[in-house]
């Protein structure tokens, strides 16, 4: 039998006496631990220190996974830096708030049970505040209406609200600026008019008095739409001072638009008109499609509204594959969409979307959808006169329209949409300042404001056509002395012409 182990360095220290074991002074045997190699009393190894001094204990799993831990953010925030210098070497850094006003972009985007591209509106609060987007103050219904092709559900108690203000002392005090047009001038009734009011409340004219905007852009909006808007309005009890309309992208881009999908080029946008025109005559394939299509949505905001909550775009490493994927989501609704358009124009019934009969060519198109834009500020002037309503028509900027715009890599990437609306809107605008021309020839009181943009190096577009708060500033500056020198004088004599009917100016 093998000796104690304790007892045999105890032997081995000291002298033996008659067979028995001698203690060592001190007990230096007995107390000295197990050197390296050896075994203490479990039998498990002992690690020593330097020199065979006192042992060290090893580190548990616990305490292991607690450095690990510890250790992780220095780690990720390590990789975030580098990730982002390799960004900033490739020209491309990473903004974390421009990314989530993106994100907010893309979510807003997918409110529509069909989304467009020009359907951006409930993503209009996150563009202009990045930082607290409301992705659900602008979602709207739209639906069917007997004048205007198609509106949004709640502009129905707007213009209730907004017919009994016209009867009170207030309105008649204010100076009311009516605005329509398409979903550009929306964004300009939010973050434009703010500059404007400050512009035009310097002038004499309009001292103490009150400028106020309703709001009527509408997007998707194309001549004749806001003509008859106007007309609408007027017939409920509107009376505006002023009515400024801001247009110019969908009259042509849209209407280029409708006639390669066989629509008349004068017709509301068929894409959001038709498929209210034939609801109820959908075929299984075209419901199979919109399943799909809302499908896709409902994932889309869910993904998106979530990485919104926990600021997940903070972070470069999560917030490029994030958009990553998100912008491919988004292409394959406007992918469904499109092929539900398609589905939906081969049914029996799509004759009903056509229109009279136009020529197609391209050329003979868009020479239709200029000539249909000007007829209608015509009518839009004559309306405005004859009930001594100051008219201004002011032509959009467009990301498209070359030469208008020094354009930013994100904005050359973020501008990219369907050939039609390029095309329109790259042949349309020359045609269009041409006819703007003609217009105030005409004595319609015309702005070109197309070419606002051509010395601003500052991104500001994020999409073919609609652009951030910074832009519609300076499309104010632009309007506010088109409006102000045009407006008449406080002793100049209105100019309606005589026996007219002035009820509208007050």
């Amino acid at each position: 039998m093998s000796a104690d182990p304790e007892s045999a360095g105890g032997e081995t220290a000291g002298h033996g006496d008659a067979g028995g074991r001698r203690e060592v002074s001190g007990g230096a045997g007995r107390d000295r631990a197990p050197g390296a190699g050896e075994r203490g009393r479990a039998g498990d190894p002992v690690a020593t220190g330097p020199g065979g001094g006192s042992p060290r204990r090893r580190w548990g799993l616990g305490r292991k996974l607690l450095l690990q831990l510890a250790l992780l953010p220095v780690l990720l925030g390590a990789a975030e830096l580098a990730y982002r210098a390799l960004l900033a070497a490739r020209g491309r850094p990473y903004d974390a708030a421009a990314a989530r006003v993106e994100l907010a972009e893309i979510v807003g985007s997918m409110n529509s049970p069909f989304p467009e591209p020009e359907e951006r509106e409930a993503a209009d609060a996150a563009a202009g505040d990045a930082d607290t987007p409301d992705l659900d103050a602008l979602k709207s219904v739209q639906m069917l209406h007997p004048y205007l092709g198609f509106d949004m559900a709640e502009f129905a108690e707007i213009e209730a609200r907004e017919v009994d203000y016209f009867a009170t002392p207030a309105a008649a005090a204010a100076y009311d600026v009516l605005i329509v047009g398409g979903s550009v001038s929306a964004r300009f009734g939010k973050y434009g008019t703010p500059r404007l009011a400050e512009l035009l409340r310097a002038d004499p004219r309009l001292a103490g008095r009150e400028v106020r905007f309703l709001q009527h852009g509408r997007g998707a909006f194309k001549q004749p739409q806001q003509a008859v808007l106007v007309g609408f309005l007027l017939t409920l009890g509107y009376r505006p001072d002023a009515v400024l309309n801001l247009d110019g992208f969908n009259e042509v881009a849209l209407a280029n638009d409708n006639a390669q999908r066989g629509t008349h080029p004068a017709y509301p946008q068929v894409v959001s008109w038709g498929r209210h025109a034939l609801a109820g005559r959908f075929d299984w394939d075209a419901i199979e499609l919109l399943h799909e299509i809302r499908d896709l949505q409902t994932s889309t905001q869910a993904l998106g509204g979530r990485a919104l909550e926990l600021g997940l775009t903070r972070s470069a490493l999560v917030g490029r594959p994030l958009l990553k994927r998100l912008h491919a989501m988004q292409q394959r609704s406007v992918d469904l969409n499109e092929a539900f358009q398609v589905q939906l124009a081969s049914g029996a019934d799509a004759r009903l979307l056509h229109g009279p009969p136009f020529e197609t060519d391209q050329a003979a198109v868009l020479r239709t959808a200029v000539r249909n834009w000007m007829e209608s500020s015509r009518v839009l002037q004559a309306m405005c006169r004859g009930r001594g309503i100051h008219y201004l028509h002011v032509l959009q900027p467009t990301l498209h329209d070359a030469g208008s715009k020094p354009l930013s890599f994100r904005e050359k990437r973020h501008g990219k949409t369907v050939p039609s609306w390029t095309e329109g809107a790259r042949l349309g605008y020359p045609l269009l300042r041409a006819g703007g021309e003609r217009l105030r020839q005409l004595g319609v009181n015309f702005l070109d404001a197309s070419l606002v943009f051509a010395d601003v190096e500052q991104r500001l577009y994020f999409d073919a056509c609609h652009f951030r708060p910074p832009g519609h500033a300076i499309l104010a500056e632009a309007i506010a002395p088109a409006l102000l020198e045009s407006l008449p004088g406080a002793d100049d004599a209105d100019d309606a012409p005589a026996g007219a009917a002035t009820d509208g100016g007050r």
